[in-house]
């Protein structure tokens, strides 16, 4: 059985950013503060990630600095974003979409020292009010994005960077759960 691993990924509350819908954002910044970019949330949000007023998918829907006019961006665009940035920088990493993975899979990255950005639900609940559907994409109304930086497989946990809640600890099934039921 694989050890625990548990990445020192950062974390940045995107309330205190000032991203009251920019979870997305703020995750990304975490991932790209481990690697030691120095790139703070509304850098990220602001220029690096483009809006729109209809597309979730490849924009962030809305205004991420908004509570009542922000929604959510989907992991095509969020990666597109990632790599723009990186490229800016003259860096060899690259970020990769692994959408349709199941989260046991995504371990694997944890094990090689790789965080991974999942979409999940505010404070890992049940998926909300579904209100919006572009291809295979939904948007809900509890959307939430974070890193998945560690797992005990021992004690089938798994260890979060959360941009509301903080670090936080789930059961690994739950998550996995949670990961699916939103879109996984």
């Amino acid at each position: 059985m694989p050890e625990a691993v548990d990445l020192a990924v950062p974390v940045y509350n995107q309330y205190a950013a000032g991203l009251p819908k920019g979870c997305e954002s703020a995750a990304l910044t975490n991932v790209l503060n481990y690697y030691g970019f120095g790139v703070g949330p509304c850098e990220m949000a602001d220029r690096w990630i483009p809006r729109s007023s209809w597309d979730f998918v490849w924009c962030f829907w809305g205004n991420p600095h908004s509570y009542n006019n922000g929604n959510e961006i989907c992991a095509p665009g969020l990666n597109r974003a990632a790599n723009n940035f990186l490229a800016s920088r003259g860096s060899k990493l690259r970020s990769y979409d692994v959408s349709g993975e199941s989260l046991y899979d995504l371990c694997k990255y944890l094990d090689d020292g790789y965080p991974v950005i999942i979409w999940t639900t505010v404070h890992q609940g049940n998926v909300g009010n579904i209100y919006a559907r572009q291809g295979g994409y939904f948007a809900c109304s509890n959307s939430h994005t974070v890193v998945l930086k560690g797992y005990d497989p021992q004690m089938n946990k798994v260890m979060l960077s959360d941009t509301i809640d903080g670090y936080t600890t789930y059961d690994l099934d739950w998550i996995a759960w949670v990961y699916k039921q939103r879109g996984a």
